[in-house]
């Protein structure tokens, strides 16, 4: 009444049931890129603006850094603000009036805040300027006393 497969005759079944669904599984990950293209483009300039954003709570830490609930929050709000089509310039500006000019990895160059970028570049071109005189004078300084 009931015919039995043979073993042999499971295997080339068995066979097709895993192509057919190692396809499908590698196709849901593609269908999902694919409506959604610029995502990879979206976290890798957010993960930039991350770097340029202090954590307010840990001192000398970017928020890409910190694992602390503000730090998160904040990179949900990069994310968030990147998919709505924001700009850089708009959303480090969006921090900087929240939390201060603190908040930024780098300081503006404005006001006050020029010195903090002249003397730096000062400071070495005067101890630069002192090492090239040390050096004239350890060369050139024997052959007068020689001479």
């Amino acid at each position: 009444m009931y015919r039995t497969l043979s073993p042999t005759t499971y295997i080339p079944i068995l066979i097709v049931f895993i192509c057919i669904v190692t396809c499908i599984l590698f196709l849901i990950p593609t269908r999902a890129l694919a409506d959604n293209p610029d995502a990879d483009k979206i976290e890798i300039e957010a993960q930039k603006i991350d770097q340029m954003l202090m954590c307010p709570v840990c001192p000398a830490e970017s928020i890409d850094q910190v694992q602390v609930e503000v730090a998160k929050q904040m990179r949900i709000k990069v994310r968030d603000m990147l998919t709505e089509g924001q700009t850089e310039g708009q959303i480090l500006d969006y921090f900087e009036q929240r939390y201060g000019s603190d908040i930024l990895a780098a300081p503006p160059i404005r006001g006050t805040m020029v010195l903090a970028w002249i003397i730096p570049v000062i400071i070495l071109v005067l101890m630069m300027s002192a090492g090239l005189w040390v050096l004239y004078n350890m060369v050139y300084g024997k052959r007068d006393i020689e001479g």
